[in-house]
């Protein structure tokens, strides 16, 4: 799997104009608007980055080759929701990185940043641990074209709820308070839960499909 993790990683690097991009969006995001948007901007574009290696894994029958290698189609699984995983944690402490140093160039304190960050970070680790364990499966089961047709469908429901979810609550972002830890622990279980159940949906699908 070690393997695995650094072909990933060299991939990932070859893209490193393109995060760089993405580091100075959340910067100019953070500026215009709330500080730790940038936390919510990174968590979500970086894990479109890691997903994003599904694509030159099929490159020129990349899976024929790849699967010919001394590692089982279940460590394949693992170690993409891992690397999901370990991406959603990297991008989150990127982008509260970037909107600290925001807060401290417009004069103001970051003391209130991370209580304010949180909710919407255990948020948005649900919908994308979510996100990854539709996406993942579909992907490998369809391939890139039919797969990105379900990924702009799914954004644009996902979108879609969220409007009608702001509508229907009247929502406001709440600080972070003790009484609200019991909600952030079911949504991260909840994740990690779905993310399980994904990596197992996906490992079936590895068993099963020819490449």
């Amino acid at each position: 799997m070690k393997g695995l993790f650094v072909k990933d990683l060299m991939i990932i690097r070859h893209q490193m104009t393109t995060f760089i991009m993405f580091i100075l969006c959340a910067a100019v995001l953070s500026m215009t608007m709330e500080s730790y948007s940038a936390v919510y901007y990174m968590m979500f574009l970086g894990s479109a980055l890691i997903v994003g290696t599904l694509s030159y894994d099929e490159v020129d029958n990349g899976y024929t080759f790849l699967f010919t290698l001394p590692f089982q189609r279940r460590d394949y699984a693992r170690e993409k929701f891992l690397l999901c995983t370990a991406g959603m944690i990297v991008s989150a402490v990127i982008g509260y990185v970037i909107a600290v140093i925001s807060v401290t160039l417009r004069g103001g304190t970051a003391d209130a940043l991370f209580s304010q960050a949180l909710p919407g970070v255990v948020g948005m680790f649900f919908g994308l641990s979510l996100f990854h364990s539709v996406m993942i499966p579909l992907r490998i089961r369809y391939g890139s074209e039919k797969g990105r047709l379900v990924l702009y469908i799914l954004s644009a429901a996902m979108a879609a709820l969220f409007i009608l979810a702001l509508k229907l609550t009247d929502y406001r972002m709440p600080s972070f308070a003790v009484s609200d830890t019991v909600i952030a622990a079911v949504l991260i279980t909840a994740g990690i839960v779905i993310m399980m159940i994904g990596e197992k949906i996906t490992e079936k699908i590895l068993k099963k499909k020819e490449f």
